[in-house]
């Protein structure tokens, strides 16, 4: 491979879902002195003033800020795009602002961004995408490896969301497919005074963090055991192991034992030769794709050539071998070999992606028919309601009417709405979700004050479940946190409580440690089956065994709440002996 060298002046990246503890991930381990700009562009709603500079302070030692209209970019700055305008950067280098309509329903746009940055920074630019539920991006990473700049795409099987990152990999065929922890190794060590690298010794690098245990096999054949030594000598580096055989059939026998990415072949050697050696190796499912050179000696040799080539050699080299010769054409190979594993383990990551989406579309439509059902139950109640009511009026029953009795009615029919607006707000927060407008609106408030609230509203429902709710009592614990979504976390978790919870009772524990809110509700229930929690906090998952009703939304959401307040969420539980949900918030953001 021909060294490509390139200085990187600037980085772009582009998120969506998933984008804040990805991002956090790659920018924390940078340095204060790091001496590139980076620009990113998270999809946030319009019309409400963005956090990320506010956020991120805390999480990285770079300066973060807003991109503003006519600014010029500076080297180690963090740069978000604004909500609601699209962020462009001008060939002088400097930042526009425009409200130009949204692209794949966002704006700002990270192919807007993208296809400014190429244009602006050409083969110095850097374009990174990372994990999102939508295709924009993919584009914009398209004009960055058209203009000679670096693509590198997170590898879909590591993002929590696979739309974005997928999308990319067709259209940019990115120079790389990383996980973040590869993507932050990278970027902390460009180099801090000259951030020049080549291509070439990029996936080297990568392949040696991601392959510290792997090594190429070679295999040399040769009858004379002093050529083995001298041909050995000239191969040996770090990264390959070499096995050794003085004959075909020795050779044979080592090929069923290894993998190998090269065999050298002496083409003179008695009773099996290198070209009877070679058809055989082509006769082997196992054997038949290994690249052959074959080593010859002297001019008379030519006619071995024309053999050789019908045996299935790529390649000769003739002896007395020259060092520089022999090393270029094992790399080659080497190289060839290597990129060949690339491809194969990225197919398979594709396929992988694939179904995963498919997966995905399943669930969906069984989120569709799920969702279609749910709100059919308590629209179907509400009509037949009313339709017995029409009926009694009609017919002059006043018994059916009477006060008492349509006190009753009306409690039943606030029942079915309260649970029809429940079940739409869950929609309308995935929806939120899904399209990187779930906002957050901060405020400061007694969290131990408002948790004892929540409790007071929902202990008639403990009561008519037959469950005992027990709650520790608490210093004010003040912090900031958007205090709506709170409340409908802890609602959320506490009817869990009471649906899965068999009757019994129900703790509540709240405490301060290191600087955080800690919240534990515990139940003594059905408990969750092991291979049911790794998924549930993921969407459309419901408990499995169990005839409780529901859309399988409502604990993504509570995950969403607390990973937008920068929290953490975990469950621990047991079939048979109950649950124990676990907040951790931080008291400010």
């Amino acid at each position: 491979m021909i060294p490509f060298t390139q200085k990187i002046e600037a980085v772009v990246i582009g998120t969506s879902a998933g984008g804040i503890e990805a991002l956090e991930k790659i920018l924390s381990v940078l340095s204060e002195s790091y001496p590139l700009p980076i620009i990113i562009v998270l999809h946030l709603p319009a019309g409400k003033p963005s956090l990320l500079p506010e956020v991120f302070k805390h999480k990285v030692k770079l300066k973060v800020k807003e991109a503003a209209e006519k600014e010029s970019i500076k080297p180690g700055i963090i740069y978000f795009a604004p909500p609601g305008h699209h962020l462009i950067i001008e060939k002088n280098k400097t930042f526009s602002l425009t409200l130009d309509e949204p692209i794949l329903f966002s704006r700002p746009s990270i192919d807007v961004l993208f296809k400014s940055a190429a244009q602006t920074f050409g083969e110095s630019l850097l374009g990174i995408l990372l994990t999102g539920a939508s295709e924009d991006g993919a584009m914009g990473l398209k004009n960055i490896k058209e203009n000679g700049g670096l693509v590198i795409v997170q590898n879909p099987t590591s993002a929590e969301i696979p739309v974005m990152p997928a999308a990319g990999l067709p259209y940019a065929s990115p120079d790389c497919v990383l996980s973040l922890d590869q993507i932050a190794d990278f970027l902390q060590n460009l180099n801090p005074v000259t951030p020049e690298f080549s291509k070439s010794s990029l996936k080297e690098n990568i392949m040696s963090e991601t392959n510290k245990t792997a090594k190429f096999e070679i295999l040399i054949v040769d009858d004379v055991k002093d050529n083995l030594v001298a041909l050995k000598a000239l191969l040996e580096r770090d990264d390959v192991n070499i096995s050794q055989a003085l004959s075909g059939q020795e050779a044979l026998e080592l090929m069923m034992k290894h993998d190998f990415a090269l065999a050298l072949l002496d083409v003179q050697m008695p009773g099996m030769n290198g070209f009877e050696l070679a058809e055989l190796m082509r006769g082997s499912n196992k054997t038949k794709n290994i690249p052959i050179i074959f080593v010859t000696a002297g001019a008379k040799d030519q006619i071995y050539v024309f053999k050789g080539y019908e045996s299935g050699a790529v390649d000769f080299l003739r002896k007395p071998l020259d060092p520089h010769s022999v090393k270029s054409k094992v790399n080659i190979f080497l190289e060839l070999s290597q990129q060949k594993k690339e491809l194969k383990k990225q197919v398979e990551e594709l396929k992988k992606t694939k179904a995963e989406l498919e997966q995905a579309i399943r669930a969906r439509e069984e989120f569709m028919a799920i969702a279609t059902h749910e709100l059919r139950t308590p629209l179907t109640a509400l009509k037949l309601q009313a339709q017995s009511r029409k009926r009694n009026l009609e017919r002059g029953l006043d018994s059916a009417l009477t006060t008492e009795k349509l006190a009753k009615m009306f409690d039943a029919d606030n029942k079915q709405l309260e649970r029809l607006t429940r079940l739409i707000d869950d929609m309308l927060d995935i929806s939120r979700i899904s399209s990187g407008k779930f906002t957050i609106n901060l405020e400061n408030f007694d969290l131990c004050s408002l948790i004892h609230e929540v409790v007071e509203r929902n202990l008639e429902l403990f009561k008519a479940a037959g469950m005992q709710l027990e709650i520790n009592s608490c210093d004010p614990i003040n912090g900031r946190w958007d205090k709506l979504r709170i409340e409908q976390v802890i609602t959320n978790l506490l009817t869990n409580a009471i649906r899965y919870g068999a009757g019994k009772p129900v703790k509540i524990n709240i405490r301060t440690e290191h600087e955080r809110a800690v919240i534990i509700i515990e139940d003594q229930g059905i408990g969750i089956a092991e291979e049911d929690l790794k998924r549930i906090f993921q969407r459309f998952e419901r408990v499995t065994g169990t005839e409780v009703s529901g859309l399988g939304l409502g604990l993504y959401i509570v995950s969403q709440i607390i990973e937008a307040h920068n929290g953490s969420i975990k469950v621990e539980s047991h079939l048979g002996t109950g649950s124990a949900f676990t907040i951790e918030l931080p008291l400010s953001l």
